[in-house]
């Protein structure tokens, strides 16, 4: 039996930023939505994480909520910068795809959330398309 591949149709690009403190590994305290995914399911291909300010050690939690249940999927550690116009601030980008991997497929209505270890400001940019 021959599978026809699948691709996203609809390029998608979410945007949202956090701040809340958020010190927990559990699906508790302040965890902000950031891409939901489509009503045929989504395909995540890339997450930026860039920081709007002075950083301090920490960590962005990415976490993956599908039927109700939230699990954390991914910890990015955050450096201690301070930007200027020398030094650019804390920037991180988790790619999801290469030779092995489309990218992160979510189920419909997954939704892909992030949190911020200590009370900074995270911009979280997710790049991918709907099927």
């Amino acid at each position: 039996m021959a599978l026809d591949p699948q691709f996203a149709a609809t390029p998608r690009t979410e945007q949202v930023a956090i701040s809340t403190a958020n010190t927990n590994r559990t699906n508790t305290g302040t965890i902000t939505d950031v891409f939901t995914a489509g009503t045929n399911g989504s395909l995540i291909r890339k997450i930026t994480i860039q920081a709007s300010a002075t950083t301090t050690a920490g960590v962005v939690r990415i976490w993956i909520n599908r039927g109700g249940t939230t699990l954390l999927y991914r910890e990015v550690l955050v450096t201690a910068i301070t930007p200027s116009t020398t030094v650019s601030a804390f920037n991180s980008i988790i790619t999801l795809y290469d030779s092995m991997s489309d990218g992160l497929i979510l189920p419909a209505s997954a939704v892909v959330r992030a949190s911020t270890h200590n009370a900074e400001t995270f911009n979280l940019i997710v790049e991918g398309g709907d099927y």
